[in-house]
């Protein structure tokens, strides 16, 4: 009996999760305008790297990367920057000062899986035009080849996944300190746009830039939201790289969920507001 309630519980568990995706992908199909201007302001920043880049890299190799692997490199934090997107502190702001968290505390599903599948959501719905312009750019661009075997794909896919839930955590744990701060947005864009830009290879591969900045990354979870995926599809990362990757974001991850878990109880001591 007790095995069967279990049963029912996560099916009905996964049933909302599925409800609410769909809602998501449906208020994203809404709102194309919205998408395009997101899609080419997600494509500016990794071509504008690119092309500094590949300009350097005209008089010889930087680090090992030759001017089609920038290419290669730039398309590839690309496509990972829209699989690990992450917004939750803006939205998390807004609820918060507005009272609007207020009805979804009385909602069966604690509000992270609502905020996970609006996140999941928009890529799936923005993913149906993002993909035909990324080959598009491939085939224009003509990067060196990814190591697309069966293993490294796997791995990389693997790592993508592991690295958007880090990155959610990241922000979401981040957006929770809204209960204390006003306007935690801006606090977040110097962390995410600021050191984990730095960091987390976006702005040039890690073995590009000085020794310091590659130890000191070892320490943080930025690397692992970007710069582990994007090397292992380019055929970088070697056994101990993929084993200490994995590990790392599994630790990072675990981190973040105890960290959360405790913002939110303290939060809701914390939180008074009443709108909504």
């Amino acid at each position: 009996m007790a095995v069967q309630w279990k049963s029912s519980t996560i099916h009905l568990f996964f049933k909302r999760l599925l409800s609410l995706l769909r809602f998501q992908m449906a208020i994203q199909l809404e709102y194309r305008a919205v998408m395009w201007i997101w899609l080419f302001s997600g494509f500016a920043l990794p071509l504008i790297n690119m092309a500094v880049w590949t300009s350097v890299s005209q008089s010889g190799e930087v680090a090992g990367y030759s001017s089609s692997d920038f290419v290669s490199y730039f398309l590839a934090v690309m496509a990972v920057d829209h699989a690990v997107a992450e917004w939750t502190v803006y939205h998390w702001e807004w609820m918060v000062r507005r009272g609007d968290l207020s009805p979804k505390l009385l909602r069966p599903i604690d509000p992270i899986w609502e905020l996970a599948m609006e996140n999941l959501g928009y890529k799936v719905a923005q993913g149906i035009i993002t993909v035909p312009i990324w080959i598009l750019l491939w085939f224009l661009l003509k990067g060196s080849p990814y190591q697309l075997t069966i293993l490294t794909v796997m791995g990389f896919l693997t790592a993508v996944v592991l690295a958007g839930i880090l990155n959610f955590l990241i922000g979401y744990t981040f957006s929770l300190t809204a209960f204390w701060i006003i306007r935690v947005g801006a606090l977040y864009e110097m962390l995410a746009w600021g050191i984990g830009y730095f960091f987390s290879g976006r702005m040039a591969p890690l073995g590009a830039l000085p020794d310091w900045v590659v130890s000191l990354s070892y320490w943080l979870p930025f690397p692992y939201t970007m710069a582990f995926p994007v090397d292992a599809l380019m055929g970088r990362c070697d056994q101990e790289e993929w084993l200490r990757g994995f590990l790392s974001q599994i630790a990072w991850i675990l981190v973040f969920c105890v960290v959360r878990r405790v913002l939110w109880g303290l939060g809701l001591r914390k939180y008074t507001a009443v709108g909504g």
